[in-house]
Parts: structure tokens; C-alpha cells; sequence
């Protein structure tokens, strides 16, 4: 019987991986051996929707699910409801067909759900509890071996970026992150009984998020560092995941399909767009006259004293603590501190002088009742976008606006009103507010998502090998599931991927 293995490599670069073949074997052989080609994400194209729309066969529209937040004026935000027990996943599908599931650190999965195998939480964890992992008895065997909970990065990119922590010790556990994530997939891969592996590693994500500039000779930042160290750090990242993949082949029979992806792509990000304070100078948002601090909305991760907190970090690590304090940090710290920010960003402002506001990554929401206002707000903030120059060259920004129909469909009631990307996302597009600053040049990170993630995927023998073209990140679930040879569910919306049988 055909069986499944999935390698998530969380943001990895399509246009990376092909300049870089050369120097990543195991990579160049699937893509020799079956096909290589973009794999869409969503919009935005991050963690929380993708990996949701992955599992479940169906887009953001359908799960409800467009961000790590969403809001329904005049209601505060809220989180996305990404445990996704309202909708039937992967897991749920092959496991009631009687076939075994591992699933190790897959972003979404906490806490973790009762399947036929094992499941080991992945971003974001709460690792301090015991739900993050089933059955338990797994976990006292991962803990005699050493291997403690595997989604470790966040606690570190947090730390990174408050000068907590240097470039080489992060870079060290991004390694020792790859090696603990291949060796807990290998041992469940020994003794559990499995149809379907799902596996991700996260240290390509957060090594690009923060690395980026060491590479990219035309980004704002690259001048600024001594960037011979560093240059190589993303594509030795790359060659030791691609180890990694080749490891895990090497245990493959000839029967599995093999599918290696990621949940978006990358590229650099030269700075941010403050939309909320754009807005305000257009007179479409107000804040409560309370309401003047000099920044607002910024979230924990940007609202300390960085040389302060690196003062404090050697502090504690000299007197034993800084290890203890590692641990306890809860590993959604980066997107719980944003969270936070957003928050603090909507109970400033003054709703009812308010005719549209913006929350994280471009998504803006437009307080009006009537679709006519809501309409005549949307087409003005339209034309001011459009004329948007850039901070640095002064050149006209390719700005890209899209409603809500565009990207989901007309019979979505929730998600934002209109999504703009910048610069096909080189300028992020942030909530929080500067009075009298639009612009944050260069940005706190150099590498930002894109929307072109990677799919490569080799088969049987017996399979066809076929180039899949316009290939989104919900079509891979019915695409398992046919693989497997168990029967598509009619309410999922992603649709299987030609050469693979189909069972009705």
C-alpha cells in the first residue's frame, strides 16, 4: 500500500532552492527524479492560515481563518481559532480510515489531538504543559533520549532582536533545531506504525527572517554589517535541512510518495509602511483624546529597551538563570507580542470617529454600515495608495489593493475589507502608530514571506510524473488523500493534483 511522507520546510525560497541545486543533492534528486514547482500561499502568506489551509484542503475563506487575527467591527481583534476543531484535518481523515499518522512539529496542531500514531505540537506550543504531545508515553521516551520539545526557535529570534543573544548562538540552534527535529522523526518513524508523515523544520523561516541582508547585496542593511560572516548562514541552513531530506529518504520504501514544501517563500524586506498613521493623517482614523503616547501598537517583542534587556541577559546567564528564563518563555512570544500590540492599537483609538483602521499585514477593516459608504471609504484610501512613493529611491511603489471578494469569494463574511501589498511585499505593512512617521526604513528584520512557497514531489515507480502548474497550498490535502488511496471528502474545496488515482 502507498504511503505518504510530507518535509515541510517552513518558508523556504523557491528561487532560492533553484539557484542553489547544485549544492543541495537530495533536493536536486526529487527534483530530477519526479517535479519541482511554486506552490501558492495564501494572503498573506503567512504561518497561521497556510498551514491551516494545508491540513484542511480548504482556503482562508472557508475556515474563517486570515491571519494570526481577525476582527468584525465594531468588536475588538481576536485570535484566529487555528486548533481547527470545527473542521475535519488530515489527521482526522486518515486516521478514522484506520491508517497511522505522524505529524512532528507541524505549525497549528497545539494542543495536540488523539490520532492513530503520534503528534508533537509545532508553533505555537505552550511546551511548559503536557497537551502538546500524544500519547504521553511518547514524551517520557523523547526525554530519556534527550529530546525535549522540538519548536525551540521563537524564544531565540526574540532574543536575537533585543541583542539578548548573538548572530553565532543563533545560528548554533538553528542547527541543534534541524538535528533534534530529523532525529524525534526518526525515532518516531521506528516505532510507530505510519501511512502518513508529516514533518517541519522551522530554522529556514527564522534564519531568513533575520539573515537576509548578510546575503543581499542591494539591501538597505547590508552596508551596515560585516556581512562576510554571515553571507553564507540561509544556504547552510538549506544544505543542512537538504541532509536532513536525505536522511529520511534513505528509510522511504519505493511505495511512498514523497513531498517536500513550504508554507510560503522569501524575500528581503527593506523597511515597513505605518498604514494606521497614514490613516490618521488622511483623517480616517482618530485616536481617543487619552491616547497620546509616542508609539502605539507595538507589541512586547519592540517595546523594550533592547541594550537594557542584552545588559540584563548577560546578568542572568552569569548568575544561572538565563537558561531557566529560555525555557520558560512561551514559544508564540514574537506573534503573541504582536497580538498585544494590536490590542493596545484599538482600545486607543476613538471607533465612532473612525472610518477604517488596519490591523498586522496589510489588512484594513472600514467602519461604515452601509456597503455605499463602506465603497465610497474603500476607493479614496485606493487612490491615496496608489500614489505612494518610495522612502528610499523616491520612485512611484508598485502597490497591489485587493477586496475581500477578490480574495475570498462572495460569500465570506469575515477577513479584512482590503489587503495591500507593497513592492510585492519588500515594504511590510504595519499596524502600529508613530505620529508624524509613515515610514520605518530599514525594518527590524531584513527578510519577509512571500507568496511563492516550493512543492517538489517524487513518487512511485508506478506514478505519473507530472508538472503541476497554479498549484495552491490547499490542493495538497485531497492530493494526500488520493495518494493514500482514501476517498477526497466532497466538502473539501482544494482539488487533488492530477497523476495520482483518485478514490471515490
Amino acid at each position: 500500500m502507498p504511503r505518504v511522507c510530507v518535509v515541510g520546510l517552513d518558508g523556504a525560497s523557491a528561487d532560492l532552492i533553484q539557484e542553489n541545486l547544485e549544492r543541495l543533492p537530495n533536493l536536486r534528486a526529487i527534483a530530477t527524479q519526479g517535479m519541482f514547482t511554486v506552490l501558492h500561499s495564501t494572503k498573506p502568506p503567512m504561518t497561521c492560515p497556510a498551514w491551516a489551509c494545508f491540513m484542511t484542503g480548504q482556503p482562508p475563506g472557508a475556515l474563517g481563518i486570515y491571519d494570526w487575527e481577525d476582527m468584525r467591527l465594531p468588536n475588538p481583534p481576536r485570535l484566529s481559532d487555528w486548533s481547527l476543531r470545527h473542521v475535519p484535518t488530515l489527521w482526522d481523515i486518515v486516521s478514522a480510515a484506520g491508517k497511522g499518522v505522524l505529524a512532528i512539529n507541524v505549525p497549528l496542531t497545539y494542543p495536540a489531538r488523539e490520532v492513530n500514531g503520534a503528534m508533537i505540537s509545532g508553533f505555537p506550543v505552550l511546551a511548559r504543559q503536557q497537551d502538546w504531545i500524544f500519547p504521553q508515553e511518547l514524551r517520557a521516551r523523547l526525554c530519556q533520549l534527550g529530546l525535549h520539545h522540538v519548536q525551540e526557535l521563537n524564544p531565540d529570534t526574540f532574543r536575537l532582536r533585543l541583542g539578548a543573544l548573538d548572530e553565532d548562538e543563533f545560528l548554533s540552534h538553528a542547527s541543534q533545531s534541524i538535528q533534534k527535529t530529523l532525529a524525534v522523526t526518526q525515532h518516531c518513524m521506528k516505532n510507530y506504525h505510519w501511512d502518513l508523515l508529516v514533518t517541519v523544520f522551522v530554522a529556514t523561516d527564522r534564519v531568513q527572517h533575520l539573515f537576509w541582508h548578510y546575503m543581499d547585496v542591494a539591501h538597505p542593511k547590508h552596508k551596515a554589517v560585516p556581512s562576510e560572516k554571515h553571507k553564507n548562514a540561509i544556504i547552510r541552513i538549506y544544505e543542512e535541512v537538504d541532509r536532513a531530506i536525505g536522511a529520511l529518504a534513505c528509510a522511504l520504501d519505493e511505495d511512498t510518495y514523497l513531498f517536500v514544501i513550504s508554507d510560503h517563500g522569501f524575500g528581503p524586506l527593506y523597511g515597513s509602511f505605518l498604514i494606521n498613521s497614514w490613516l490618521m493623517e488622511l483623517g480616517l482614523l482618530k485616536l481617543k483624546r487619552r491616547s497620546r503616547p509616542s508609539t502605539i501598537g507595538l507589541g512586547i517583542t519592540r517595546s523594550l529597551d533592547k541594550p537594557f534587556v542584552a545588559q540584563l541577559s548577560r546578568l542572568m546567564d552569569k548568575i544561572g538563570l538565563l537558561g531557566f528564563v529560555r525555557r520558560a518563555l512561551p514559544a508564540w512570544l514574537g506573534s503573541g507580542g504582536a497580538v498585544l500590540g494590536i490590542r493596545e492599537l484599538f482600545d486607543s483609538i476613538d471607533l465612532e470617529a473612525t472610518q477604517a483602521l488596519a490591523l498586522s499585514n496589510g489588512k484594513i477593516y472600514i467602519n461604515a454600515r452601509r456597503e455605499e459608504e463602506k465603497e465610497i471609504v474603500a476607493q479614496s484610501i485606493r487612490d491615496e495608495l496608489l500614489q505612494l512613493t518610495d522612502p528610499l529611491s523616491g520612485h512611484h511603489l508598485d502597490v497591489q489593493i485587493l477586496t475581500k471578494r477578490e480574495l475570498y469569494g462572495d460569500s465570506c463574511s469575515g477577513g479584512p475589507d482590503l489587503y495591500v501589498v507593497i513592492e510585492n511585499y519588500k515594504y511590510s505593512v504595519s499596524s502600529k502608530i508613530v505620529p508624524g512617521r509613515l515610514w520605518e526604513v530599514p525594518a527590524s528584520v531584513s527578510g519577509a514571506h512571500r507568496e511563492e512557497g516550493i512543492l517538489l514531489m517524487k513518487g512511485p515507480p508506478a506514478a505519473q510524473t507530472v508538472l503541476w502548474e497554479n498549484v495552491h497550498i490547499w490542493d495538497l490535502a485531497p492530493t494526500i488523500l488520493s495518494a493514500l488511496e482514501i476517498p477526497v471528502p466532497a466538502k473539501i474545496q482544494g482539488k487533488a493534483l492530477a497523476g495520482i488515482p483518485t478514490v471515490i
